[in-house]
């Protein structure tokens, strides 16, 4: 992802796993970069056992911009 950024990305789709490095983080919110997440994909993919486990709060609370999508039927 990072390599995304350094190429001028202004948004990431399926950018859940950024949740695991801090610094990626803040960067993504100090350069208004949107995540595009899809949790009913992570979820039926296995990338997170239940919803609890999702990410949201801590993107929202570190200042992450982000949409909720879906891409299962």
């Amino acid at each position: 992802m990072e390599t995304a950024l350094d190429f001028g990305a202004k948004r990431i789709g399926h950018g859940v796993r950024s949740y695991e490095k801090e610094e990626l983080i803040k960067r993504l919110a100090k350069e208004g970069i949107l995540l595009e997440l899809c949790p009913t994909s992570n979820l039926n993919t296995c990338i997170f056992n239940n919803i609890s486990q999702y990410p949201i709060r801590k993107f929202l609370q570190s200042g992450v911009m982000i949409t909720i999508n879906t891409d299962n039927p």
